[in-house]
């Protein structure tokens, strides 16, 4: 693999990138992403050598592709906590801002997920 597009029209490097993948949980018939809260959508974080976050969304449906976008640091903090991983310390504000407490929401509602509008409605500009 070499660059990839971002949605912006932006490339990264995943092989020069720390990566995070997703964590799972079986719920008795099928294995299911805690990042999408689904057996057949996926997640995977990466940060760039430069800084950045990026959050790669695949899914095994046909005629859904993968798609990446840059995310905000509290996004990245949540998705980390929330998919089992240690953050790095830079995330450290981001990190105290979380409700560790809270209960954790599944599905399209999790990490504090950016295509989520005031609403609740998912947008469907991701």
């Amino acid at each position: 693999m070499s660059r990839i597009t971002l949605e912006d029209g932006r490339h990264f490097d995943p092989e020069t990138a720390a990566t995070y993948d997703e964590d799972s949980y079986f719920d008795g018939h099928n294995h299911v992403s805690r990042a999408t809260g689904e057996e057949f959508r996926h997640e995977r974080l990466y940060r760039t050598p430069g800084g950045r976050w990026i959050l790669e969304r695949s899914s095994q449906w046909q005629g859904e592709t993968a798609g990446y976008r840059e995310v905000s640091a509290a996004l990245a903090a949540s998705w980390l906590v929330r998919n089992g991983h240690e953050p790095p310390a830079e995330l450290a504000a981001a990190i105290a801002s979380l409700d560790v407490d809270a209960p954790q929401p599944v599905g399209v509602f999790a990490c504090g997920r950016d295509d989520v509008d005031e609403s609740g409605g998912v947008r469907d500009d991701w």
